[in-house]
């Protein structure tokens, strides 16, 4: 059975959604540590490229 260009990539099993999206705060947290780490290591290597970067992106739920 085919499915409709609507409904490609929504199947997901009962209750991954809820799981997927339901991070703990240490999660988030090590996520920006680790994010703000790479992003220094990058520039340190390219400076010349921090003002392409957009550093206000944030791993953090908005």
């Amino acid at each position: 059975m085919r499915s409709s260009p609507s409904s490609r990539g929504t199947a997901s099993p009962a209750g991954s959604a809820d799981r997927w999206h339901k991070r703990s705060a240490d999660y988030d947290e090590f996520k920006q540590r680790l994010q703000d780490r790479l992003l220094a290591q990058f520039l340190a290597k390219m400076p010349a490229l921090r003002d392409a970067v957009d550093s206000r992106s944030s791993c953090r739920r908005r």
